[in-house]
């Protein structure tokens, strides 16, 4: 399997379409989670062809048989009907397989009756993580693991608390007597609709504070003015220390996303305990 250049896995006896597709996404998930858990990434695709013959034009070249059917090469999920009629074209790829298999195989197992695995792999984190983890290129794996920490701090708000502390400065602009009405209304629109979600790192404190990460924020700081300097040329790093800057920034995404999976109720496949601190 460490040889494998990809992965096609089929399953039949559905009653009906719709569940064949929540077996297929349930499984989908799984493969999600359990590649991020050992430290593998895998591109689960978008369901979308990768490669494609026309029906009509393969039947004149003896491809498929009268009664046989054409079905695109999808790179994802694809349902077809259980009678063995349906033909997919196929394409040579390249891929090299560097983690440990065994580790993958561990993740699924563990995973495999954990209920409700769809809203753990749907956060946007567990799919740019897998992403990163398949990049060579340092820069493009640190902008992606960024990415994954900062999308769970934009769903966070302000509280009604500072809902009501925007309003009341606001409003304090207005009654001013500094500059014309129509200068103070602008002013006062621009704090709340300039305010109306907090800022990216004040969202990514607060995860960090919720996840019990409260010690590392120095520590994500750090990362973030290295990934910073790198990204605006501000910051000389040579391939050792940007090697370096890229490793570390992805373990602590991995181990930010992980923690939160956790948090939301999924139980941890323990081969994560090998490539993380969680």
């Amino acid at each position: 399997m460490n040889k494998a250049k990809w992965f096609v896995i089929s399953a039949g006896g559905f009653r009906d379409e719709l569940e064949a597709l929540q077996f297929g996404e349930r499984l989908r998930s799984i493969f999600q989670i359990a590649s991020l858990c050992s430290h593998w990434g895998i591109d689960v695709g978008n369901d979308t062809a990768t490669s494609w013959i026309d029906e009509e034009y393969a039947r004149e070249l003896g491809l498929i048989e009268p009664h046989q059917r054409i079905a695109g090469n999808i790179h994802g999920l694809m349902t077809f009907p259980d009678d063995d009629r349906t033909r997919v074209p196929h394409s040579e790829i390249t891929l090299s397989v560097q983690s440990n298999v065994e580790h993958l195989l561990s993740a699924i197992e563990s995973l495999a009756t954990q209920a409700d695995l769809e809203k753990y792999a749907a956060q946007r984190g567990v799919t740019l993580l897998n992403h990163a983890i398949m990049q060579s290129e340092p820069l493009t794996r640190i902008v992606l693991a960024f990415s994954a920490v900062e999308n769970l701090g934009q769903a966070e708000t302000w509280s009604s608390e500072q809902t009501q502390m925007l309003k009341q400065a606001a409003d304090a602009v207005q009654a001013l007597t500094t500059g014309s009405p129509e200068e103070r209304r602008e002013v006062s629109d621009a704090i709340i609709r300039g305010t109306h979600r907090i800022g990216l790192r004040q969202g990514v404190i607060r995860v960090l504070r919720e996840l019990g990460f409260a010690d590392r924020i120095r520590e994500w700081d750090n990362l973030y003015r290295l990934r910073s300097g790198v990204i605006h040329g501000t910051a000389k790093l040579d391939d050792g220390q940007l090697n370096e800057l890229t490793g570390k920034s992805v373990k602590f995404a991995m181990e930010v996303i992980i923690r939160r999976l956790q948090h939301m109720g999924l139980n941890i496949p323990e081969v994560a305990k090998t490539h993380f601190s969680f």
